[in-house]
């Protein structure tokens, strides 16, 4: 199956949770909201247009060091493979357009930063089926 990458940038719209499975693995969630800019020669000047939010999964290690390094308000920069879901409830259906992150960091345009490296857990290799990080998630 052909996953369709994307890349958005926007600001975090949404507190991040932070969520762990049955099975162990660390998920974390935030919505991005994204508006796009124009220039206006009418007016002469930049205007804002449509905003769009997008729900945004991250899992394993990446999930953690979300949880740990975005807050609401953050302008950030995401990475991964656009999904769309239907949904239903008794009243309504619709549709939700979600990201699967493989690579979240703040907007440098906006401010600085400091990458602070972590370390890795010894347990087994970090591409190895017996690693945490490696299983495939559900």
């Amino acid at each position: 199956m052909n996953e369709t990458p994307i890349t958005v940038v926007g600001r975090v719209a949404t507190d991040v949770t932070l969520s762990t499975t049955p099975q162990g693995i660390e998920i974390s969630s935030f919505r991005i909201a994204t508006t796009t800019r124009r220039f206006d020669r009418v007016l002469q000047q930049w205007v804002s247009g449509d905003t769009s939010f997008l729900k945004v999964t991250c899992w394993r290690r990446l999930g953690r060091h979300v949880a740990e390094s975005i807050v609401k308000g953050d302008p950030v920069i995401v990475s991964g493979h656009v999904k769309v879901r239907e949904w239903t409830n008794s009243e309504r259906q619709g549709s939700t357009v979600e990201v699967d992150a493989t690579a979240v960091g703040h907007n440098l345009e906006h401010g600085v930063g400091r990458f602070t490296r972590t370390a890795k857990r010894a347990s087994a290799p970090e591409n190895s089926p017996e690693a945490p990080d490696a299983a495939a998630a559900a």
